[in-house]
């Protein structure tokens, strides 16, 4: 008697389970039905990729000598605003982690301000692969669940 109340209950938790799991399964694609990445590989220095409303980079030169990953970005900008690169990355290759941008300068200032028009943004940034090609990634949030992947390619 007693084996046979354990495999009902056995039975009732397997069961319970699985239909736990296919709830949670249906909520999570409804979720993320609509959720794209698209890819965009950019191998020319003029170029005209939108950031955000307003934000525009319109050229690029990327320079790497082995230790030191240097890339000089022109952005305009229709009027003066805060900007960030916490979506940009340097990409060292499939066999290392992004490194992200933490240090930049816009038109020669430490400074997280764009004005109107055009601006130079420098980034500097210490290679840890020495033998790879690294280029510039950005990551453009362009609406709820749909993003596009700039790779800016030497």
């Amino acid at each position: 008697m007693k084996k046979k109340w354990v495999l009902v209950l056995s039975l009732l938790l397997v069961v319970g389970g699985v239909v736990a799991q296919g709830i949670s399964k249906r909520r999570i694609n409804q979720q993320y039905q609509d959720f794209t990445i698209q890819k965009k590989n950019i191998k020319t220095t003029s170029c005209d990729v939108k950031l955000k409303s307003g934000v525009h980079i319109i050229q690029i030169s990327q320079t790497a000598d082995g230790k030191k990953y240097t890339a000089n970005i022109t952005i305009k900008a229709t009027q003066r605003q805060a900007f960030s690169v916490s979506d940009w990355y340097l990409d060292e290759g499939p066999n290392q982690q992004p490194n992200q941008i933490l240090d930049f300068t816009t038109d020669g200032k430490k400074t997280k301000q764009l004005h109107q028009g055009k601006n130079l943004v420098r980034l500097t940034l210490h290679q840890r692969e020495k033998n790879t090609t690294p280029h510039l990634v950005i990551i453009v949030h362009r609406s709820h669940g749909n993003y596009l992947k700039c790779s800016f390619l030497a």
